[in-house]
């Protein structure tokens, strides 16, 4: 099964189109996950949701929203790794098993780590994971689900690239970047059942066998 929602707080539509009433048939896990990743805490972006207040406890002033347009954000979140060692984004957030492989490889993901280029990124049960990659593209993954960077081509300079993003299984959160705001027709989101073409700038994807 797969579903395509955008984010409706931001006020902006994606060109996907597909399937809008599977969301209310999908299965408990389908929505755990999506809900999971809705709330990860994501330093760069600040869209976590705030926990309930406790009765009695101190009342702490609500954050002021942030006005930047969705270009700047991007900007603000883009060129802040460390050049050379190849990798096409750092992880900002991870929460339990969360593993990178390339081949016979794997490795444990780590807040810092890089992303690098062929690597498969996988979480189980209770992993949720969190990666800025260079041109501002935050990819939010939500538990017991797998996507590969296909491809991811940015240059710093003219600010042009690409991006092909597949998932595999499980559930995807994507708060598009710098290829995105200049050519939206170079980036894609594939599912093993379904092409989706960017036309907004936040939204989530999820599939199940």
């Amino acid at each position: 099964m797969f579903t395509f929602r955008a984010i409706a707080r931001r006020g902006l539509a994606a060109c996907c189109g597909l399937m809008a009433a599977a969301a209310l048939a999908q299965p408990a896990s389908a929505q755990e996950g999506a809900r999971r990743v809705r709330e990860v805490i994501n330093l760069d972006t600040g869209l976590a949701q705030p926990a309930p207040a406790q009765e009695g406890a101190p009342q702490r002033p609500e954050p002021v929203a942030q006005t930047q347009a969705p270009a700047a954000e991007a900007a603000d979140r883009a060129f802040v790794i460390t050049p050379g060692d190849g990798r096409l984004g750092t992880f900002k957030t991870v929460q339990g098993q969360v593993t990178l492989a390339q081949g016979d490889t794997r490795r444990a993901a780590v807040v810092g780590g890089a992303l690098l280029p062929q690597e498969r990124l996988s979480t189980g049960a209770d992993g949720i994971a969190a990666v800025t990659l260079r041109d501002g593209t935050v990819l939010t993954l939500g538990p017991d689900s797998s996507l590969d960077l296909a491809e991811f081509d940015f240059n710093s300079t003219t600010q042009e690239g690409s991006m092909w993003v597949k998932l595999a299984r499980g559930s995807l959160r994507v708060i598009t970047g710098l290829i995105a705001k200049l050519q939206p027709e170079k980036v894609k989101v594939t599912t093993p059942t379904a092409v989706i073409g960017v036309r907004g700038t936040d939204f989530i994807v999820e599939t199940r066998p």
